[in-house]
């Protein structure tokens, strides 16, 4: 019997052949896979095309007019600039009207005018002044429209410090918490599609402070490193809780709150928000901002040292006290 040589047996002729053509349909699986993610449009693309934002956008101009409208309301209430300046030249007081302004203050000479006018205002019809402010304090924020910080400055000016302050608070973190609810049920599913790198990156570092979030929200709100308005749009995208966000809202403003009060009190020597903003004040918020974070430093320091006082093993502590046998 002739047996055949090893390179003419066919089984084995056969098998050399079959990895060149899977090789060759895997590169061509990948060339494909290459050329459909180039045609693939980009998420924030698809998701203008899809026209869901329309609705989105629909909504939030009902809620823009919906809020103005309160605001505008709140103002009819007030005495004319007319009527303003009868009753302060029947007082004593001469003013004309054509000296009064009342709008929302785009720089200090501005913001200077129009706390004549409030005066004015406060002196005689103080309860209504007082909502109107509120109304436009939050309705600014809610926005995210630019003027809080000035009526915060003409509160300070206006205010006792105390009342001042307590009021600042109030509509500081009211308005914070209606921009919260407004971008958790409006906006999340808009900005997470618009911008879905960023926000995983800040959701990721929120993630790592969880155990300490409300540590981190409070160092967020003291420190100028993030401005409100991104906290306050941030803040329901990467799922920081509500009441987390209202408790580091109100205490941590209240250094920013502060400083506000305390340059409307010498509003008459303040040029610009550079003044407000000064190395001092920005320092100083750095400072309390490190002070927010100083329990979580502690912990995590006693963490890698160990307990600051030793804790006995009872079990340890049985093995070594023997008692003496007496029977010895």
């Amino acid at each position: 019997m002739v047996s055949l040589p090893v390179s003419f047996r066919p089984e084995r002729a056969a098998h050399p052949a079959a990895p060149p053509l899977l090789a060759s349909g895997s590169r061509r699986t990948c060339l494909e896979g290459e050329e459909t993610s180039k045609l693939r449009p980009h998420p924030r693309w698809q998701y203008l095309r899809s026209l869901v934002w329309i609705r989105v956008v629909l909504n939030l101009g009902l809620l823009y007019l919906l809020g103005l409208a309160v605001v505008a309301s709140l103002y009819s209430t007030l005495p004319t600039l007319e009527e303003l300046a009868r009753r302060a030249a029947s007082r004593g007081a001469p003013a004309a009207a054509s000296d009064l302004r009342m709008a929302i203050p785009r720089s200090f000479d501005e913001l200077r005018a129009v706390r004549g006018t409030l005066a004015l205002y406060h002196a005689q019809v103080p309860a209504r002044l007082a909502a109107l402010l509120a109304a436009a304090h939050i309705f600014l924020q809610t926005f995210l429209t630019p003027g809080a910080v000035g009526i915060n400055i003409l509160a300070g000016s206006l205010y006792h410090p105390v009342v001042a302050l307590t009021f600042i608070t109030v509509v500081s973190t009211a308005g914070s918490a209606t921009n919260y609810l407004m971008v958790r049920w409006q906006l999340k599913d808009v900005l997470v599609a618009l911008f879905p790198h960023r926000i995983q990156t800040f959701s990721a570092e929120v993630k790592r402070h969880r155990a300490h979030l409300m540590h981190y929200a409070l160092f967020l709100r003291v420190t100028p490193i993030f401005p409100a308005w991104f906290i306050n749009v941030a803040s329901p995208i990467v799922d920081i809780p509500f009441s987390v966000f209202i408790i580091a809202t109100a205490v941590g403003h209240q250094p920013h709150n502060l400083i506000t009060i305390q340059a409307g009190r010498s509003l008459q020597t303040m040029h610009s928000l550079h003044d407000l903003y000064s190395l001092q004040n920005v320092a100083l918020l750095l400072g309390i901002g490190l002070l927010a974070l100083l329990p979580r430093l502690i912990r995590k320091l006693q963490g890698r040292r160990g307990p600051l006082l030793p804790i006995s093993d009872p079990a340890a502590a049985g093995d070594g006290d023997k008692t003496p046998d007496h029977n010895q």
